[in-house]
């Protein structure tokens, strides 16, 4: 891991944090819909997960793991979304990060 590599979201601070009420099935979901996302868009340096059953406690996605586009794309998009998905979006809803994809490509 390089000194410049830096976490972007892992899956076991969500589900050990105190009162959260998120469940470990929606944290790995939630964390699937990313990864396919940047997998399918091509924003990725190598195959993350094929499936939400290679997300697991232990899963990380960090900065050595995506494209530069694909920092451009998170760094515009990931915290809108996980902002809609706070104000009661479905995950599913991937509007922020296509639109900062769309953005980035422009």
């Amino acid at each position: 891991m390089s000194s410049d590599n830096f976490l972007i979201t892992s899956v076991s601070p969500h589900v050990m944090r105190p009162g959260t009420t998120e469940t470990y099935e929606d944290v790995v979901n939630r964390h699937w819909i990313l990864v396919r996302f940047l997998q399918e868009n091509g924003l990725v340096n190598r195959q993350l997960a094929s499936g939400p059953s290679d997300i697991g406690m232990s899963f990380e996605l960090n900065s050595e793991d995506v494209t530069s586009e694909g920092l451009r794309v998170l760094r515009v998009g990931f915290y809108k979304w996980l902002r809609d998905i706070d104000r009661g979006k479905s995950p599913s809803d991937i509007a922020a990060l296509t639109k900062a994809l769309h953005a980035a490509r422009a």
